[in-house]
């Protein structure tokens, strides 16, 4: 069973002003804040103890398969499907006024 991040349970960190992409959707280099994830629960805590938790910052190093990106200080491979269930917010668009 899919559902949302169990500390989130699917609400949006930020609202419909700002614009949501799925993780692997990012351009390379480009910076975000996580807003979401609809995955299982073994891999929400998997992705909370690697760092991905509300309003975390994570940087795309590498799109594809694996989609590596870096939360904080540490480069992570994620899985196509993995990658695709994770929504976030780009930075610019996080940004107050805009």
């Amino acid at each position: 069973m899919t559902r949302g991040y169990p500390e989130i349970e699917s609400q949006h960190c930020y609202d419909e002003r700002h614009v949501q992409k799925q993780l692997n959707d990012l351009a390379v280099g480009e910076t975000a804040h996580f807003d979401r994830a609809e995955v299982d629960h073994d891999t929400a805590g998997f992705l909370r103890a690697i760092g991905l938790t509300r309003h975390s910052e994570v940087r795309l190093c590498k799109a594809g398969e694996p989609c590596i990106i870096q939360v904080r200080s540490t480069r992570i491979g994620l899985s196509r499907p993995v990658a695709s269930r994770i929504f976030v917010v780009p930075i610019a668009s996080a940004q107050p006024g805009r």
